[in-house]
């Protein structure tokens, strides 16, 4: 993970670094104006106000067009946008944006713009994409603006390596749209940091969130990826609410009020995450039918709480097949749970598996708790055998047919296998599921996809 995560950066630091040739004379600009043609321009001053348009400072109308802020401010009166693009595969960098309703918006028709090493701060909204595809939004700072830093409401934006920080109400606003990819971003001190709403497909990678009133929250929306993220003492870590078919894997989840919490939200995947000292490691309202499972719950408060959780709102606490799994050196095979640190049942047979189930309440149980650390277990099966395809996807998303799971030959033991009887209502493959590999693979798809993407858009530039 952190070697994939070390090639993003690398790549990252080559899109923001790329130069672009100013060979042919830059055309200098001093107050605020309109950009009907392609070329370089530069700032050579601060400006501010807005131009003949009485809508923004810089209007871009052309394509092809780079504008080099060198550091300079475009500022404003909380009216109007600071930077208006229309066309499309422009480049708009190191510019500092500030005090605008708008800093920087992308409108219909521009696509397939850069926005990159800015700083967007003090704005009503940071960065405005309403109606603009394909864009890059790299390595902006953004900061202390009034609703929203960055509001993204058009498909297939890659929003990558930005800092944000202590933005009044929603950091990042994902709404009404469908595969974006946000990667290795930092968000610290927000209110809200990624908020996504009745949106689908889209891929949250490799984040960093501390310290904000929210971290990550997904609203009405479904088939979404959360894997790879950093979450610590956020008051809300994760939630999904009224969320469904998300992929919520391999976060650490640390030290918030809540970790996970799940509030009227059905058929998720949660797994492989390790969620430790929080006042709640999951919680669960009015929710029924996730997949729960190789979570690791470490010394919270309560690991686990659900509200209104009778009979019929009950969740699966383990993997959809036995996996293969290796286990202080000896491999085995078993359904697999998840980790809790207040599970004291016996192991007698030494395979990692306890032989009792953990009793979460009447309606649910782990009937596979795992008895040890993270590190006395590896799972070869989680894992690709042969190389995984870099070619670009559409839409930033994995289907199962991109993925061809192992399959198990053996069964696991009569004993821990029987677990299952009791629990067939919430245990039974459902229509449509991902596999166990496919779930615990689409992190790493995706980061190669977005990489590949990234590569293939600083090649054009």
């Amino acid at each position: 993970m952190g070697l994939v995560l070390m090639v993003l950066l690398v790549s990252f630091a080559a899109v923001l670094s790329h130069g672009y040739s100013t060979a042919v004379a830059a055309v200098g600009i001093s107050s605020c104006l309109k950009i009907d043609k392609p070329g370089y321009y530069i700032l050579e001053k601060d400006v501010s106000g807005v131009s003949e348009n009485k809508f923004s400072c810089i209007s871009i109308v052309s394509d092809g067009v780079v504008l080099d802020g060198r550091g300079f401010t475009v500022s404003g009166f909380s009216e109007g946008a600071g930077v208006e693009v229309k066309g499309s595969g422009s480049v708009i960098k190191n510019v500092k944006v500030v005090n605008y309703r708008w800093g920087v918006i992308l409108v219909w028709p521009s696509s397939r713009n850069t926005i990159a090493n800015n700083t967007i701060s003090r704005n009503v909204i940071g960065l405005y994409i309403p109606a603009s595809l394909d864009n890059s939004i790299l390595g902006n700072i953004v900061e202390g603006n009034i609703e929203v830093g960055v509001y993204v409401e058009s498909p297939n934006n890659t929003i990558a390596g930005n800092t944000f920080t202590d933005n009044a109400y929603e950091a990042l606003r994902i709404e009404k749209t469908t595969s974006n990819a946000v990667v290795n971003n930092t968000f610290r001190g927000n209110d809200w940091s990624i908020t996504v709403i009745e949106s689908s497909n889209n891929t949250l990678i490799g984040n960093t969130l501390a310290g904000n009133q929210c971290g990550l929250n997904l609203v009405n929306s479904s088939s979404n990826l959360v894997a790879l993220n950093e979450l610590v003492s956020n008051n809300h870590n994760i939630v999904l609410d009224k969320s469904s078919s998300n992929l919520v894997v391999e976060n650490r989840v640390k030290n918030g009020s809540y970790g996970i919490s799940l509030f009227g939200s059905s058929s998720n995947t949660v797994a492989r995450n390790t969620v430790a000292g929080n006042g709640y490691g999951i919680y669960l309202e009015e929710s029924s039918n996730n997949t729960i499972y190789l979570n690791y719950f470490l010394s919270n408060t309560y690991n686990y709480k659900c509200v209104l959780c009778e009979v019929g709102n009950s969740q699966r606490w383990f993997s959809l097949e036995p996996l293969k799994y290796f286990y202080r050196g000896k491999e085995y095979v078993s359904y697999l749970g998840n980790y809790w640190s207040n599970y004291s049942g016996p192991d007698r047979n030494g395979d990692g598996v306890g032989d009792e189930p953990h009793v979460l309440d009447d309606a649910n149980r782990d009937p596979f708790p795992l008895v040890a650390a993270s590190l006395d277990y590896k799972f070869p099966e989680l894992f690709p055998t042969t190389p995984i395809s870099t070619t670009p996807s559409p839409t930033l998303t994995p289907t199962t047919s991109t993925l061809v799971p192992q399959t198990t030959t053996t069964t696991a033991t009569t004993e821990k296998t029987t677990r299952t009887e009791g629990v067939t209502a919430t245990s039974e493959t459902r229509g449509g599921e991902l596999t166990p590999l496919t779930i615990l693979l689409a992190p790493v798809l995706l980061i190669s996809v977005v990489l590949a993407l990234l590569v293939r858009k600083t090649r054009r530039k």
